[in-house]
């Protein structure tokens, strides 16, 4: 039986490693105070954001950046609502300097391509419409770029919500901030979000849609990432810290949900970087291992309970470890109780998204 815990030691000793990456992120000598600001132009695509524009352009007008030295463009994706209405009555009520662009072509992005195209700043910052920030946000990006001398810098999104299945996605996004942070960090990134990035313009400019992958329709945060970091991967950092980190909406509806995880499933298999390919397969391998335990437990009970409990409480209580220092360094609630639910239930998530994306290629 010992053969079993083979996943479990490998998955254990990959994500301790991983949280030792996210642990070396912190950096502690950051200056607090800013004496030569950078232009920096805030990207946002948006379709149908009525509901969320009014918050984010409130949480934009509340930064403690000169508004002088920063703009915003919302690239509109063909908006069947009030977005670009509410956008200009709003730039004009919290005297933003920002605008709106209307996209040449469908899908978030052509959009993000024609607002980086427009945009006058030295330092473009990519976020969704439904997201909200902490009053210093663009300040610590621009501390951490004048400090570090990065050409893109990665940032924590962190998901929000009231209720049962907003706390757990918000424990999950908990986990894919530090797993995006310290993989960089060890030098196999493997995870970013357009949610929160911050790059030089000339960054962009260099890849074409070839290299951005436009024939599909998401995947331009890692892309733009994967190609940046193959040519300078010195030049990346993750800013690990509280006032960096960007809440987003959780998702609402089951059916939302698992549809986007099946959109990440199905992009993977398009990333050259095997090692990405690898930890996904790891990820489901170990699920399919805890679903076996299970079965087992139920029709062989001569097998020893022993070896078959220590397979799911290694994983929990690896995760455990992890999801609170990353809550406890971004200064998160860390919700326990969700993380338990969570743990049980997704084996049986992984597992669905992969039959899903069988079924898609079938």
């Amino acid at each position: 039986m010992i053969f079993l815990l083979v996943i479990p030691l490998i998955y254990s000793i990959l994500l301790l490693r991983i949280l030792a990456g996210f642990e070396k992120t912190e950096l502690t000598s950051i200056p607090s105070e800013i004496n030569d600001y950078v232009s920096i132009s805030i990207i946002i695509a948006a379709r149908n954001e009525e509901k969320n524009i009014p918050t984010l352009i409130k949480s934009l007008a509340s930064l403690k950046y000169p508004s002088s030295h920063f703009e915003l463009i919302i690239a509109d994706d063909h908006s069947e609502d009030e977005t670009v209405k509410i956008c200009n009555s709003l730039f004009e009520q919290f005297q933003l300097h920002g605008k709106v662009i209307h996209s040449s072509g469908e899908g978030k992005k052509i959009a993000i391509a024609n607002g980086i195209k427009e945009a006058t700043g030295k330092l473009i910052v990519t976020t969704d419409a439904d997201c909200i920030f902490h009053p210093d946000w663009l300040q610590t990006i621009l501390n951490y770029y004048k400090f570090t001398s990065a050409g893109m810098m990665l940032m924590p999104v962190v998901l929000t919500g009231e209720n049962l299945f907003a706390r757990l996605q918000h424990v999950e996004s908990l986990a894919l901030a530090g797993v995006a942070a310290g993989s960089l960090q060890n030098g196999y990134p493997l995870l970013s979000n357009g949610a929160a990035m911050a790059f030089e313009k000339q960054v962009y400019a260099q890849y074409n849609n070839n290299d951005l992958r436009f024939d599909i329709a998401s995947g331009d945060d890692m892309f733009l990432m994967l190609n940046y970091y193959k040519q300078f991967p010195n030049k990346i950092t993750f800013i690990n810290h509280p006032s960096a980190t960007v809440n987003a909406n959780a998702q609402t509806s089951i059916a939302d949900f698992l549809q986007q995880r099946i959109r990440w499933s199905a992009k993977t298999k398009q990333y050259t970087q095997k090692y990405i390919v690898l930890f996904g397969l790891l990820i489901i391998l170990y699920a399919l291992l805890i679903i076996s335990t299970v079965v087992l437990f139920l029709y062989q009970p001569s097998i020893s309970n022993l070896w078959l409990l220590s397979i799911p409480l290694i994983k929990m209580t690896i995760d455990y470890i992890f999801l609170q220092r990353v809550s406890e360094k971004l200064k998160q609630p860390f919700y326990s109780k969700e993380f338990f639910c969570m743990a049980i239930c997704i084996s049986c998530l992984h597992t669905h998204n992969r039959d899903s994306v069988n079924s898609r290629r079938l």
